[in-house]
């Protein structure tokens, strides 16, 4: 109506309007499909978060089994070398127990003799 009123003037007005309509209705519709997109987005990390959660978990797992396997391994391979230290210790407490109950007097005749008696001082005698 406004158009009819203006003339050529109002024809152009008009144009103007209905492009100001369109580029309206095309950025509420960007809008729209923005804030879907970012919802979308929002799931998708959230998920991702959930999914980085796990696997840090099995990670940690793995790498505490990796510790108790090595830690079990370093037993077993020390094993053996606890086992001669430990027959070494209870032989030499079964010495010191043999010697501790010596008689003094078999003691006294493992020290070695101040001087040996040479050939002469033995035929002297």
């Amino acid at each position: 109506m406004e158009q009819a009123r203006a003339g050529e003037a109002g024809k152009g007005f008009a144009v103007v309007a209905q492009e100001v309509r369109d580029l309206a209705r095309l950025s509420a519709e960007a809008g729209q499909r923005i804030k879907q997109l970012s919802g979308h987005s929002r799931g998708e990390i959230t998920n991702g978060a959930g999914v980085v959660r796990k696997r840090a978990r099995s990670w940690k797992a793995f790498l505490q089994k990796c510790h108790r396997i090595r830690a079990a391994g370093y037993h077993r391979a020390l094993e053996p070398g606890a086992d001669a230290l430990h027959e070494v210790n209870s032989s030499d407490n079964r010495i010191d127990q043999m010697t501790s109950r010596m008689p003094p007097w078999s003691r006294k005749s493992g020290r070695r003799p101040k001087k040996l008696p040479t050939r002469r001082e033995r035929s002297c005698n």
